[in-house]
């Protein structure tokens, strides 16, 4: 998603990248792209569904930046009380993780969406036109 949507990770050691690295880098720009579309019948979204992965993606970037050390402790030491989630709230981000790769990535045709002209998509439909592109 960073490379197809040329976003700028900031350089570290290869071996301290992480997940949030990527995530900070990519969501704000996935969010605008999503926020700025335009929705009609010629996109996948329409406008609730657009508004709602608007909203889930912007709730997974503020639950990573409240539980960023919580996790890493959990997944690092296994000590469950540095965390400050649920249970269920890590698997509703989860799914969000879910939502992000099916956005990314079409699997209908097997390639990567990218930000084109015409709006994001990928060779077989758009999920939202640029605003530039109805005029």
């Amino acid at each position: 998603g960073c490379e197809k949507l040329a976003v700028d990770v900031p350089y570290r050691k290869i071996e301290k990248l992480s997940l949030s690295d990527y995530l900070h880098a990519l969501m704000p720009e996935l969010v605008d792209i999503l926020k700025d579309g335009t929705v009609d019948d010629d996109t996948v979204y329409d406008d609730e569904t657009q508004e709602d992965m608007v909203d889930r993606f912007a709730s997974i970037q503020t639950f990573i930046d409240q539980n960023h050390w919580g996790m890493n402790k959990n997944v690092h030491y296994s000590e469950p009380e540095f965390a400050s989630y649920s249970e269920v709230e890590l698997r509703e981000n989860l799914s969000i993780l879910d939502d992000l790769a099916d956005v990314l990535y079409c699997s209908c045709c097997d390639t990567w969406r990218t930000e084109r002209n015409d709006g994001f998509g990928c060779d077989c439909s758009i999920l939202v036109k640029s605003p530039e592109a109805d005029n």
